[in-house]
């Protein structure tokens, strides 16, 4: 149409006096003839048909581009766009750290609450703490890993292992008694059980006995009845406390054990017995809780009875101060208690503790 239209127009210029065109026809190409003449807009003039639009904050802008021009008919002097911007905030490059992990430690105590917290638990003078009071037999399982040792034995061992629970009954928080299996393994020839120690404990020197926490085990050199019934019950205490209280100071879990091993008709009830303790000069208790594996190698009878002697003081006089050393042994994971934390746990300092254990040493030495 448009094509016809301007040949139209053309034969029009030519011959529009001689043909006497219809008048629908010469309408239209007056209306071209209008359209041709007009005279074109200067290119500079264009200008004002074109408003760039005010610059916008970046912060402002994420993702949608905006235009560079908008036609006039959609524009006016306060400007506004159509175009959605999408404001998510500060387009700074420096951001903030985010908050570093966090440990969240589970613990339930002897009232059978459970405690979630950021930090570790910590035990000191204040903490409750819940004796456990019964400790039920099938909680203790005693297991035997060899043939070498009468029935009569075994009874006596099981017999002796079962009572010196007692000491724990009495001083044990509640929340940290579970099944504990003690697994013994007992020579009566010397020969073989030289050749057992040094296998599996070569580090070790001539002994009656010795415990190995990697395989819970027991072990256990009988020269006689009494003497095998008193080795087999030290080292199975140190077996519950491996399971009850972890990693130990070693004064506590060797002062444990001597202790459970000890005759409970003789000890505390026999001035003999603190005065035979009071012979071994025992050690300060600033030294003891301070010693290392050279103390403990070379001065092995003072160190033993410096134990014994402070854990059957804590019995005695501070049972309470006691089951929270248990406790804070128990949390503390694979570190062991040091002196600030006995000074910390019995809110006092050790000068005043070792007062109070000499004066109790001498009251019952008579």
């Amino acid at each position: 149409m448009v094509v016809t239209v301007t040949n139209t127009s053309l034969v029009y210029y030519y011959g529009k006096n001689i043909i006497e065109l219809p008048q629908s026809i010469v309408h239209i190409i007056h209306a071209l003839e209008d359209f041709f003449d007009k005279e074109p807009v200067p290119i500079e003039s264009q200008s004002a048909l074109i408003q760039i639009p005010p610059t916008l904050p970046p912060d402002n802008i994420h993702d949608n581009k905006v235009p560079k021009k908008v036609s006039a008919s959609n524009t006016n002097n306060s400007f506004k766009s159509h175009y959605e911007l999408s404001k998510v905030g500060s387009t700074c490059s420096s951001t903030l750290k985010g908050p570093s992990k966090k440990n969240i430690y589970r613990w339930v105590d002897d009232n059978g609450t459970i405690n979630l917290s950021d930090k570790p638990r910590t035990i000191d003078r204040n903490s409750t703490v819940t004796i456990v009071g019964v400790i039920e037999p099938e909680l203790v399982s005693i297991n035997y890993r060899s043939n070498n040792s009468s029935q009569i034995l075994k009874n006596k061992i099981n017999a002796s292992v079962l009572n010196a629970k007692k000491f724990f009954e009495r001083a044990v928080p509640k929340s940290l008694v579970k099944p504990v299996s003690i697994n013994f393994r007992i020579f009566t020839e010397i020969n073989r059980y030289e050749s057992y120690r040094k296998k599996v404990a070569p580090h070790l020197g001539p002994n009656n006995g010795f415990y190995t926490s990697f395989n819970n085990e027991s072990v256990v050199m009988v020269h006689s009845k009494s003497q095998g019934v008193r080795t087999s019950v030290h080292e199975a205490m140190h077996s519950i406390n491996r399971h009850w209280f972890g990693s130990m100071s070693r004064w506590l879990n060797e002062g444990i054990a001597e202790y459970a091993e000890t005759d409970q008709k003789v000890l505390l009830k026999d001035a003999s017995w603190f005065r035979h303790l009071n012979k071994k000069q025992l050690m300060p208790l600033t030294q003891l809780f301070q010693s290392g594996e050279n103390e403990w190698r070379n001065q092995q009878n003072i160190m033993y009875a410096s134990s014994l002697g402070f854990v059957a003081f804590l019995m005695d006089e501070e049972r309470l101060l006691l089951s929270r050393l248990l406790l804070a042994e128990n949390v503390n994971g694979c570190d062991t208690l040091k002196l600030l934390d006995v000074e910390r746990i019995s809110g006092s300092e050790i000068s005043s503790l070792q007062q109070d254990f000499n004066l109790w040493m001498r009251k019952n030495a008579g």
